[in-house]
Parts: structure tokens; C-alpha cells; sequence
């Protein structure tokens, strides 16, 4: 079994020590709650910010991490893991999948009591076992571990306008209970930082570090692009905040030949049955291919087969999703409310308000007539704009000063 989680964990995300190497020094134990984590891909960024924050901070921290045995949305476990118990990925990395039946307060005071972290990073706004309930043992057992909670974009307007009596209701007593005074939020940007500041008033303690992308970026693959045809893809899970359905209505608009790639697992069924009748009634120059949620491994030849990302999303506090498009040299067109702004000055791709419904209408246009060099100089530019946030970014650093 652990052979098993160890290939999960090696490459581009967390690396295990070469047998008999150890850390010189352990400074700190670190101390990670997120719903999800790998083997699991359905719930997207979070799993990916945990595991690639991990892999750059093994040697630095003892990292400990509590999650669930099981993917977002399904009823079995992994088969590669043991539920309830601590696996030992290496000597710095600790994982513990929590079963439906395994998680409780008492688990969760129990394991951080035995563990007595230094910091404790949660992952979630509205998580009982791996927000409130570690908050929680924080406040009320004199713990002094230093506590850092990531919205993860839950803040932003374009998510809180979904359920929205129940966020609000909750945020309403999570600021009573006094909770965000007790806190340093982890904004990933600037406009992370106001959404937070909205919610909890001017005054709240945060720090700013960009969010953990895939740093691994292969060779440019290049694929044939002729002018009159283009594939696009959609990558990300099936929620109204994806806005897949706009993109839909979109393509309705086109009336040159596009085929779209949808990639990623149902989040909401009346959503997705909205979309599938949109679907239906699209004319016959445009062709859906669905594809379901396909593991993160999988993901770069999908890129690759296709000549355009599009996600008109409601917000973003980082894009995954956007960045490993780029990362496997294809453009993106996506709406103003994520953190890439400057993508067409670096010809990675368009940036446009969700309220320029034809301006969409026409980059597609523009991207159907593309020929092979056109296209070719597109991928270049977004290969290089991963490359460089790659090589500038200096996010080790800035997290081990988060965690210190």
C-alpha cells in the first residue's frame, strides 16, 4: 500500500527521500487540513496546492496531513490506501485518511494533541472536520501552534452568491465566535485579500503568497491546426461558479465548425442537466464531447490534443486548471475574475468580462482561422508565460516564511 500512495506522491508532486537519506534538521512540524488529497483529482485546485506545497517543503518541514479516504462526491474509498491509520510516505511526509465513520471531534482533538504542531494550515471555509472542528481544539485546548486558514477562493462574490443564506448565516457566527480575530488568513492575491477584508472587516490579519502550481513543465508538444476547425476544452468541476453553461450559449453564437472537450466530475446535478439541454439544442458545426473526471495524470495529452482552454469562470483565487493549459503550451480564454490578467500582452491567450458575451464569440472566431504558424506562435507564448511564473516566483521561500 504504501508503494502504492509513494507513486501518487512521486514526480510531479511529492518526492520520498532515496532510502537511508535523512533531513539534517526538522525546524518545525507543519500540520495540514484539506478535504481532499491525492490519490483524489475531482475536487481540483485544493489538492493540488496541498501536494505541490508539500513536495517543496518536505526537507524544510515534518509535514503531517489529515484528510479523507475517499474522492470528492464518491461512496468507496481509494483502494490504495488504508483508512483511519497514518501512513508514513517518507521520513518528513505523514498522511491520515479519515472513513466517513472515522472522523470525529474527538479524532481530530486527538491527533492534534498527540502531534502538538507548530502550524496548523486549513483549507476550507466551511469544512466541519478540517476547518471548524481543528479551530476549534486551537481555541479551547491552549494549543499556542500558530493557525493559518486558506479561503480558497470561497469568499470571492462569484461564490457566495450560491447558497448564499447559508454562507452568510455561517460567516455571520463564525465572526460572533470571534474566530477570524484568532486567524491569519492566507490570501493568494490581491483581490483574494479584499474579498477576505469584505467579509471580515479592514482590520483582518492576512498575508499574501501566490498559490503552488505544477513547477514540472515538459518539451512543447505541438499539434496540427488548420484555418476553418478548432478543438477547445473544458477543464474543471461541473458547477454553476464554472460557468459551463455560459460557455454553451456561447458556442450556440459560433457558426464556423468547433468541437469542445468537457473535462471534469458533476458537482450539481440541476446544473449539469441545464447544460445537457443546452446541449442539445446546439447546431451541427458544433460537436461536445464529454469526457467525465479523468485523474491528473491524464490531463497534459488532453491539453495537448486541443487548441484552445476556454473557462469563463465566476472567480478564481488561483486556476489550476488556467495554469497547467499554459503550462502544456496551449492559450486560454478565460473571464476577468481570476488572478491572470496580463495573458494577451505575452500572446498566452484573452482575459474578458462575462459581460462581453460577443467579444467571446469572436476570439473563437479569430482561433478557427488560425493556421499552423499562427497557432504555433500562441502556444509558444503560453509555454514561456508558465516557464517564467515557474523560474520568478520564489514560492518556496515565501512559504516557509509563512510557516515560521
Amino acid at each position: 500500500m504504501l508503494a502504492s500512495i509513494s507513486h501518487f506522491i512521486s514526480g510531479s508532486q511529492l518526492t520520498p527521500l532515496p532510502v537511508g537519506e535523512t533531513t539534517k534538521s526538522r525546524p518545525s512540524k507543519l500540520l495540514i487540513f484539506v478535504d481532499w488529497f491525492i490519490p483524489g483529482f475531482k475536487a481540483g485546485g485544493p489538492i493540488q496546492s496541498c501536494a505541490n506545497l508539500a513536495a517543496s517543503l518536505q526537507f524544510e518541514k515534518e509535514i503531517y496531513i489529515i484528510t479523507t479516504d475517499r474522492d470528492q462526491g464518491d461512496d468507496i474509498a481509494y483502494p490504495s490506501v488504508v483508512s483511519d491509520t497514518w501512513t508514513t510516505v517518507n521520513e518528513q511526509i505523514n498522511v491520515l485518511y479519515l472513513s466517513p465513520g472515522g472522523a470525529s471531534f474527538r479524532r481530530i482533538k486527538k491527533e492534534i494533541l498527540a502531534i502538538k504542531p507548530d502550524h496548523i494550515y486549513l483549507n476550507s471555509m466551511y469544512s466541519y472536520y478540517f476547518m471548524i472542528a481543528p479551530l476549534l481544539v486551537c481555541n479551547y485546548f491552549g494549543l499556542s501552534a500558530k493557525v493559518i486558514l486558506s479561503p480558497r477562493g470561497m469568499l470571492k462574490p462569484g461564490s457566495l452568491q450560491f447558497k448564499k443564506f447559508k454562507k452568510s448565516l455561517f460567516l455571520q457566527v463564525f465572526k460572533i465566535l470571534g474566530f477570524p480575530r484568532r486567524l491569519l488568513f492566507h490570501a493568494t492575491d490581491d483581490t483574494e485579500a479584499n474579498d477576505i477584508k469584505n467579509v471580515f472587516g479592514p482590520g483582518t490579519a492576512l498575508t499574501i503568497v501566490k498559490d503552488f502550481p505544477a513547477s514540472a513543465q515538459q518539451p512543447l508538444v505541438a499539434v496540427y491546426k488548420e484555418p476553418g476547425m478548432l478543438r477547445c476544452l473544458f477543464v474543471s468541476r461541473i458547477s454553476p461558479v464554472k460557468n459551463l453553461l455560459y460557455l454553451i450559449k456561447i458556442l450556440q453564437r459560433v457558426p464556423n465548425t468547433v468541437s469542445l472537450a468537457i473535462v471534469g466530475p458533476v458537482e450539481d446535478d440541476v446544473y449539469w442537466n441545464q447544460c445537457r439541454q443546452a446541449i442539445d439544442r446546439l447546431p451541427a458545426n458544433i460537436t461536445i464531447e464529454v469526457q467525465g473526471a479523468v485523474p491528473n495524470s491524464e490531463l497534459a495529452v488532453i491539453y495537448q490534443r486541443h487548441h484552445l482552454f476556454i473557462l469563463a469562470t465566476h472567480g478564481e483565487n488561483f486556476g489550476h486548471v488556467i495554469f497547467e493549459s499554459l503550462l502544456n503550451g496551449r492559450p486560454v480564454l478565460i473571464s476577468d475574475l481570476t488572478p491572470w490578467k496580463d495573458l494577451t500582452a505575452h500572446d498566452a491567450g484573452w482575459v474578458v468580462s462575462l459581460a462581453s458575451d460577443q467579444r467571446y464569440v469572436n476570439i473563437i472566431e479569430t482561433a478557427i482561422g488560425w493556421n499552423q504558424d499562427a497557432f504555433d506562435r500562441y502556444c509558444q507564448g503560453a509555454w514561456q508565460y508558465a516557464k517564467q511564473y515557474i523560474t520568478t516566483s520564489n514560492l518556496k521561500e515565501q512559504y516557509l516564511q509563512l510557516f515560521s
